[in-house]
């Protein structure tokens, strides 16, 4: 989550489960959600053949809504489904009441490139692959999310699938980069979040390593300050190395 770097896919697996444990507490009135973890289909699986495709969702599907303890997906009005090709991210958005399928990103699409080519095909794909999933579940509007279009949103103007919404952010700006310093801002945020979540099982620990870190002179806290962007680079080498998870929740992560 360090500024000007890439996020780590757990962070993004940590955060999909703390939105999904939210929705328990959410407004008998409020659109019910579901948040998928971008291991709904494996890179590889995409060019795998429609029946693999339909097997590996079908599998991963009833993980998800196995770890919200909702085993019908007729439940829900608006699916999450985060996609990450190479080091392109955005997520795909259907709305099972509408019916609606809408993609969410930072780019839009360029004159005369199409939604397929921009994305080498990936959302069709998904989009196929789960309106198979829903009209296997009989949901009534599976058919209808296997044939509507696609539509992109950009993430800086999106209003939502069924209620306005804005997101804030300020339009990108190579002048003064006031999107940069809002997204840096939002970083610290989410990271504060998931650490202090109640999912977080290494809460405790956290709070006493911070704890014996107040309790050194200032002198020593000031030259860990100066190193922490090295020495946090070295944590993250060494976890990767060890293939260990930098947290650990309650909700077992989904391996698939």
């Amino acid at each position: 989550m360090r500024p000007d770097h890439y996020i780590h896919l757990n962070v993004i697996l940590a955060w999909s489960q703390i939105l999904n444990y939210e929705e328990k507490y959410k407004s008998k009135d409020s659109i019910s959600r579901l948040f998928c973890t971008h291991l709904l289909l494996n890179r590889d699986t995409y060019e795998k053949s429609v029946e693999e495709m339909n097997i590996e969702l079908n599998r991963n599907m009833e993980v998800v809504l196995g770890e919200v303890n909702h085993p019908i997906i007729s439940g829900f009005e608006l699916v999450f489904v985060p996609i990450i090709n190479q080091q392109h991210f955005y997520i795909m958005c259907f709305n099972l009441k509408t019916p609606k399928v809408e993609i969410i990103n930072n780019s839009g699409v360029m004159p005369r490139m199409s939604v397929t080519k921009k994305y080498s095909g990936w959302p069709d794909k998904m989009k196929k692959t789960f309106a198979d999933y829903l009209i296997q579940k009989q949901h009534p509007n599976g058919r209808h999310i296997s044939t509507a279009k696609i539509h992109l949103r950009h993430m800086e103007t999106y209003k939502g699938c069924l209620l306005d919404w804005e997101c804030g952010l300020r339009r990108e700006d190579e002048v003064n980069n006031l999107q940069k310093l809002q997204l840096n801002d939002l970083r610290k945020k989410y990271t504060t979040k998931i650490i202090l979540h109640d999912l977080n099982e290494r809460f405790d620990w956290v709070t006493k390593d911070l704890m014996r870190h107040m309790r050194l002179p200032v002198e020593v806290r000031r030259e860990a300050n100066r190193n922490a962007h090295g020495n946090i680079a070295s944590r993250l080498l060494e976890n990767a190395n060890q293939k260990s998870d930098c947290l650990m929740f309650k909700h077992h992560i989904m391996n698939f």
